[in-house]
């Protein structure tokens, strides 16, 4: 029962969730190749890696948005399901989503951007295998050559786990930074529901035109290690998130790049296990 608790809204996050990387991830490509072929972001490329990454989210915050103004209504206990949430969301007039809107992106945003630029830096810097290897290797095997087949293939695998160990250090680094903009939304959002507890029509007042004002009342109340509460366990958090999103990404992005990737390494993999099982039985025959 806890667990199923604690993923009660799965479906829901699924929806919110897919949407956005989809429309994230395929902006924050076309932006960058396009930037990329400017000679300036060709000699500061994390310029590009930033302002792509930061559109990227931005235009996918469109249909993130309502989704998850929904989620927080629920979580906060302001309303009972999820459809209801949204459809009080969708009510709003339209001053209180789009102040609400911009909060999210006030959050959202910079983390965006940070999250692709650390991955793509630290992906520079650790130098992953090279497609044309990987492709030469599953050939040569898919040809019944198998004598280099199984270090580079290796090599190739690795390559998925070293995407998660930079998805790791990526997530962990921009969450941190981004902490202190997250506090702040928190904190309307907890100011949000007293206002709906005390008037249903005074929502507005706590919109989020008070970012300023709530960023200077944790500022003068609690000082800059106020807009760090909970970094741990939001870097704890994206960390996981980001190794498994990077990996998916990068897994997704050579499939679609080489469709015959999948077919050329089912061969390789079955010629594999075929020499494999030859092996064996031969020395069991020969221990006979």
């Amino acid at each position: 029962a806890p667990l199923a608790e604690l993923y009660h809204l799965i479906r829901k996050n699924m929806l919110k969730e897919a949407p956005f990387c989809a429309i994230y991830i395929a902006f924050y490509e076309l932006i960058k190749g396009v930037l990329l072929q400017i000679p300036t972001f060709q000699l500061c490329p994390i310029a590009a890696f930033l302002i792509a990454g930061g559109v990227g989210d931005a235009v996918g915050s469109f249909v993130r948005a309502p989704t998850e103004l929904a989620r927080m209504r629920v979580q906060l206990g302001l309303c009972s399901s999820f459809g209801s949430a949204l459809l009080k969301v969708l009510a709003q007039p339209q001053g209180v989503l789009l102040s609400s809107w911009i909060a999210l992106m006030v959050r959202d945003v910079p983390y965006g951007a940070l999250q692709i630029t650390f991955y793509e830096q630290f992906n520079i810097v650790a130098f992953a295998p090279q497609t044309s290897d990987v492709l030469a290797a599953m050939s040569s095997a898919a040809a019944g050559d198998t004598s280099h087949m199984v270090g580079t293939l290796v090599s190739a695998f690795s390559s998925l786990w070293q995407d998660c160990v930079l998805g790791v250090g990526a997530g962990l680094l921009s969450a941190f930074i981004t902490t202190p903009p997250a506090v702040v939304v928190t904190r309307l959002s907890l100011q949000l529901k007293a206002c709906v507890e005390e008037d249903a029509f005074a929502v507005d007042l706590c919109a989020p035109s008070s970012l300023f004002a709530t960023a200077a009342k944790i500022y003068r109340e609690e000082g800059i290690r106020g807009f760090f509460h909970g970094s741990v366990r939001r870097g704890a958090y994206y960390e996981t998130l980001l190794w498994i999103f990077f990996a998916l990404y990068e897994s997704g992005s050579y499939v679609a790049l080489h469709p015959d990737a999948i077919v050329m390494g089912l061969d390789a993999l079955r010629i594999l296990v075929e020499n494999v099982l030859t092996c064996v039985s031969h020395r069991l025959f020969l221990s006979l």
